[in-house]
Formats: C-alpha cells, sequence, structure tokens
C-alpha cells in the first residue's frame, strides 16, 4: 500500500466510508496509515483514532506497549461471529 502524503493528494473532505467506524458508545473513528521501516523494506499497518492528534498518541502508545499476538488465520465479521465454527 502506498500513502500519498495529504500535502501532495489533496484528499477529498470526507474518508470513503470502509474508512470511518462507529464505536459501540457513538463515537467516531477514522483510519490512519503508519509507516515504518524494516530491514531496509518500508512497511505500514493501520490505527483506528478519531483524530490525527489521537493517532499520535496511539502511535506512542504501540511504541511503548506493543506485542506481537500471532498470526491472522481468518477474519469473521462481527456480526457473524456467533455464527462462528472453532
Amino acid at each position: 500500500m502506498t500513502t500519498i502524503p495529504d500535502a501532495v493528494s489533496r484528499p477529498p473532505k470526507t474518508p470513503d466510508l470502509e474508512h470511518i467506524a462507529q464505536s459501540p458508545s457513538g463515537e467516531t473513528y477514522y483510519r490512519f496509515s503508519v509507516t515504518y521501516d524494516h530491514e531496509g523494506t518500508e512497511c505500514c499497518v493501520d490505527v483506528w483514532a478519531m483524530s490525527f492528534a489521537d493517532a499520535q498518541r496511539r502511535l506512542e502508545s504501540l511504541k511503548r506497549t506493543a506485542r506481537l499476538d500471532g498470526q491472522i488465520y481468518r477474519t469473521i465479521p462481527a456480526r457473524d461471529a456467533d455464527k462462528a465454527i472453532n
């Protein structure tokens, strides 16, 4: 995935719907891209946050507390989680 800096890309006034999420308590979250270097290769991960400043705070939290939980094998939408077969 290539991220184009805001100053160059002139993004639309609102993100596409797949980059916006609503929390159960009604807060709006937006998807932000975080880029890092790994052994000479540029990589990125997504962070969901309420604002750019919130995304920066979450990045700082990641730097201090991140852990690897394991490989992801399947994604089940929350609406289908009760139907999942273990």
